[in-house]
């Protein structure tokens, strides 16, 4: 009797569930073998047996025990209730499929193969796939490829002996001998273009590149429409091994002999922009873009990408080339607002107090500016996307250049924007709080508040309670914005909830936390001898209140705005030896550790304080950034 049975392998698919998220855990390494390995497919020729009807319910609540236990890894125990399933229900192919399976998963091939053997009086292709596997597994592969041979010669007629061949010996890694039968079911059907996807995806695994790409062309010239699907299956293999070899020059050949197949010229810039070949890139966009009439927004694009992927000066020779070759566009235009995104991107990144950092901050206002400029003289009016540049020379203009009227003027700007009413609103609270006007700051910010109780206008709101003595209205919104940590401001909620949480003053007043409030008021206007007035005020009048040690950390963080950064690293170590178990120690040293790395380039001196951080804090949240920075910096 031959195994004809379609009954659902239930062992074999929880197997495959496990194996998939192992693979997702382990990531790209496994990709050419598990992660592009296609499922078991299911037998063509097989139909469904009345043998397969349901039986006994112990038989059932057996078999049910058997698999929990083969899943759990229980194997013998699991095995034994299969085998004595298969002897009483020799009729149930069901039993005889799982226990294969079983026999497989422990590796006893000669078992699985015996019970497989008994049953194949009229083998389908299936049968012989699965028995051919067995003998593979077994190390028997002449056996396996006779076997194989066999289930090709039952029905060479059908694509579908191909598929089942071609799913199983990826499966094993046989890609040459897949190869090979995935071409004879070519010559057997008399269809040259047969089994593209499948033969393109096994000469990518076995490394043929070039091979495979011959195929992806042959595919897209008879369907443009399949370009996505061509990348998604060439992504693995980039994102593995960096590159693949010739295919480029396959591609290039295809494009010089169909120059406005525009399938073909994408893939290839796709392919160059990928390999990061940037300048072969930006030549076939550019031409790309010009087949399509894109007016730029390809060249764009590419921009975007090689920005995205810390290419700077591949992206900036892409935006010249927009504004250069695509003038007059909204490409153009935008092109600008990109060049600004690209230094304003550095300025937060970069280090304060550092070189880089006003060079891009003063980069980024610049391009921005001019970017406003030229789209002033536009017919159409500034792109939509320029609601996001207002907003972002709003904040250079506060935080750096200390200039609220050009914020004022960002503010009005993005009135001509529609969908931006919440952000002009958190704008104009943010100007008012850096003016000192503290009633129109809260009349905006409350506004925000009223809508949401996530809004960044609450953490806003909260130190202005606590600058005006009511204490629990702020510890009530703060609590309010930390029952979600997924927003921007939720760092600075929980510093000053701590504040609040540490607040101890043997009477009932709320003296010491009005001082530490107005200081850290102080400090978001920028006005620094204010703030340290604030502090200095609370060290001198309640200089035993907790609130005063970390009095004492801001003012000497705030020394890098008054005096310069070398003061302030001195006035943080000397916190940091004064106070060293408090919970701000670790920091104080790392961050005038930084301090001396990046603004004063002292290296010998910031890698003894790096030194002395994992030394006397080894658990700091910062012993592992100060860990590689030691590592970088030259031993003295």
């Amino acid at each position: 009797m031959a195994l004809t049975s379609s009954a659902p392998r239930t062992f074999w698919r929880t197997s495959v569930a496990l194996a998939a998220i192992v693979m997702l855990m382990l990531g790209p390494a496994l990709l050419d073998a598990a992660a592009q390995r296609p499922p078991r497919p299911p037998s063509p020729e097989r139909m469904p047996d009345a043998s397969d009807a349901t039986g006994p319910t112990s038989a059932s609540d057996s078999l049910q025990q058997a698999q929990q236990y083969i899943q759990q890894g229980t194997y013998e125990r699991g095995i034994a209730l299969l085998e004595q399933l298969v002897n009483d229900y020799p009729e149930r192919l069901t039993f005889q499929y799982e226990l294969i399976d079983a026999y497989e998963a422990t590796k006893a091939y000669d078992e699985a193969l015996a019970l497989l053997n008994a049953n194949l009086d009229s083998p389908s292709v299936s049968d012989l796939v699965t028995k051919g596997r067995l003998q593979h597994l077994a190390g028997r592969e002449d056996a396996a490829r006779q076997t194989w041979d066999d289930a090709i010669a039952l029905y060479p007629e059908r694509a579908s002996t191909y598929r089942s061949l071609y799913h199983t010996l990826t499966t094993l890694r046989q890609f040459n001998t897949a190869i090979d039968v995935v071409q004879q079911g070519r010559e057997a059907l008399g269809e040259p273009d047969a089994f593209q996807t499948e033969l393109a995806h096994l000469y990518s695994l076995d490394g043929q590149y070039a091979a495979s790409m011959r195929e992806y062309v042959a595919l897209l010239e008879t369907d443009e429409r399949r370009l996505r699907f061509v990348q998604s299956r060439l992504q693995p293999f980039l994102d593995q091994s960096g590159g693949l070899g010739d295919a480029a020059t396959v591609l290039e050949e295809a494009v010089e002999a169909n120059p406005d197949h525009t399938a073909y010229l994408d893939l290839l810039a796709w392919l160059y922009a990928e390999q990061s070949d940037y300048d072969a890139a930006l030549d076939a966009y550019t031409r790309l873009d010009t087949l399509r009439n894109d007016e730029g927004q390809t060249v764009l694009d590419l921009a975007r990408q090689a920005a995205e992927a810390n290419a700077p000066e591949a992206a900036r020779n892409a935006l010249h080339a927009v504004r250069t070759q695509f003038t007059d566009t909204q490409a153009a235009q935008l092109a600008d607002k990109i060049a600004g995104d690209m230094a304003y991107r550095r300025w937060k990144q970069a280090k304060p107090f550092t070189t880089d950092a006003t060079e891009a901050a003063n980069q980024a206002w610049s391009t921005y500016r001019g970017a406003i400029e030229s789209a002033s003289s536009a017919a159409d009016g500034p792109p939509e996307a320029y609601a996001s540049l207002w907003m972002r020379l709003a904040e250079l203009a506060l935080e750096v250049r200390d200039d609220p009227e050009a914020a004022r003027q960002a503010h009005a700007a993005l009135a001509q924007f529609s969908g931006h009413a919440a952000q002009r609103t958190l704008l104009a609270g943010r100007i008012a709080l850096h003016t000192n006007d503290l009633s129109g700051a809260r009349a905006h910010l409350d506004s925000l508040a009223q809508a949401s109780a996530q809004t960044p206008a609450q953490h806003m709101l909260a130190l202005l309670d606590l600058h005006d003595g009511a204490t629990d209205q702020a510890q009530e919104r703060l609590d309010a914005l930390l029952s979600d940590f997924s927003h921007d401001a939720a760092n600075d909620a929980v510093t000053l909830h701590a504040a609040i949480r540490h607040f101890q003053c043997s009477d009932s007043t709320s003296t010491p936390l009005t001082h530490y409030a107005r200081g850290l008021l102080r400090e978001r206007q920028h006005r620094w001898a204010a703030a340290d007035s604030a502090y200095a005020t609370l060290i001198n009048e309640m200089p035993r209140t907790p609130l005063a040690t970390r009095a004492r950390y801001q003012r000497a963080h705030l020394a890098a705005h008054l005096q310069g950064p070398a003061e302030a690293a001195t006035a943080l170590q000397r916190f940091a030896t004064q106070f060293p178990r408090h919970p701000w120690a670790d920091r104080a040293l790392f961050t005038s550790a930084e301090l001396l790395d990046y603004a004063q380039r002292e290296t010998a001196a910031a890698r003894e304080v790096y030194m002395q951080l994992l030394e006397e804090h080894p658990r700091s949240v910062f012993a592992s950034q100060a860990r590689t920075r030691v590592r970088a910096l030259p031993a003295s």
